[in-house]
């Protein structure tokens, strides 16, 4: 059994939250947007989530890790009745234990899991400060960090265009 934050995890229930991760996970880091392209903000969004029409799967990762379970809006201009989609999200204070356990249970999303550690310990260094001039500007070395996982992070989920023809048999 392995405590997480007061709840006892079998070496099953790590093993099944690797495949569910592996399977319908979420692993985002996002750029900030900005009006200003010439602005260097350091405020990249992270978020681990999983994605599922059984709300039963979402209820059961929220008991063991916590976290928040929200209502994903379907396409309503569709004729075709579908499913509610749920998505739980990991409590972002928890995101780097997360990883953590299940990096030796992960096959797809290993790599995922250990650029999101790289980024999220940046979040931990000090430096970034909220106060009455807003937030503290980070260093170059942490917001090269901070992009150079964001965009390591996208090319793993970029598709490849199977119509091209380097990539037809």
């Amino acid at each position: 059994m392995t405590d997480f934050y007061g709840r006892n995890l079998s070496e099953h229930e790590i093993g099944y939250l690797a495949g569910i991760m592996d399977g319908e996970g979420t692993i985002h880091i996002s750029k900030p947007i900005t009006r200003n392209k010439d602005c260097k903000s350091g405020i990249y969004q992270t978020y681990i989530a999983v994605t599922n029409t059984e709300i039963v799967l979402l209820e059961w990762m929220k008991e063991r890790i916590g976290g928040i379970i929200r209502s994903i809006p379907t396409d309503k201009k569709s004729n075709v009745i579908r499913k509610p989609i749920w998505r739980w999200y990991c409590p972002i204070v928890r995101i780097m234990d997360f990883c953590n356990l299940l990096i030796p249970h992960s096959v797809i999303k290993r790599r995922q899991f250990e650029i999101m550690l790289e980024a999220r310990s940046t979040y931990t260094i000090h430096g970034a400060k909220k106060g009455q001039q807003g937030v503290k500007k980070l260093s170059d070395e942490i917001l090269e960090i901070r992009h150079r996982c964001y965009l390591e992070l996208k090319s793993l989920h970029t598709r490849p265009n199977l119509r091209h023809p380097n990539l037809q048999h």
